[in-house]
């Protein structure tokens, strides 16, 4: 599917930045958007490493935050991942506030509610939680990478905690 398709659904800012260097929707980006993406449907998508994956996620968030329905939270597993993700995004989406929450302090930040996307590990978004973290309110859009480390012995059950207490705000 061209994504010229899709043009009249999505947001005109996302749709200019993703037009500078999309042209073609794959299969998996056809699939979600088919299945409920543009209208802010949940929905888990598993899919081979470059699929797509990350555009999928991209549309879910920008949608909610160039149509000021939300904040967006992208919680990746690791610190590196998560600088990666803020470096790329920061780079695409100029007119978006990205943030990068990853320290090991114990904490609220409350300096992120001024942030669209904010991009953190679970264990730190376990600690926002916790800390009742004013802002998280203002979330619409939550996207998980690499949801299967819900698996994971030492990760899995961080990852568990957040998703039942996001769920439950």
């Amino acid at each position: 599917m061209d994504l010229e398709k899709i043009k009249e659904k999505i947001n005109p800012e996302l749709y200019s930045v993703l037009s500078q260097s999309i042209k073609v929707l794959r299969p998996a980006q056809v699939k979600t958007i088919n299945a409920g993406l543009i209208e802010r449907k949940n929905i888990i998508v598993c899919t081979p490493t470059a699929s797509g994956k990350t555009l999928i996620a991209e549309i879910a968030m920008l949608q909610g935050i160039y149509n000021n329905i939300g904040k967006a939270v992208y919680i990746v597993p690791l610190k590196a991942l998560a600088t990666e993700k803020y470096n790329e995004f920061k780079e695409k989406y100029k007119n978006v506030k990205v943030a990068l929450s990853i320290g090991d302090t114990d904490s609220a930040d409350s300096y992120l509610e001024k942030y669209d996307l904010i991009i953190t590990v679970s264990e730190k978004l376990d600690s926002l939680i916790r800390h009742n973290a004013s802002w998280l309110r203002y979330v619409s859009t939550v996207i998980i990478d690499e949801i299967h480390l819900l698996n994971d012995a030492s990760r899995g059950p961080t990852l568990e905690v957040v998703i039942t207490l996001l769920r439950a705000q």
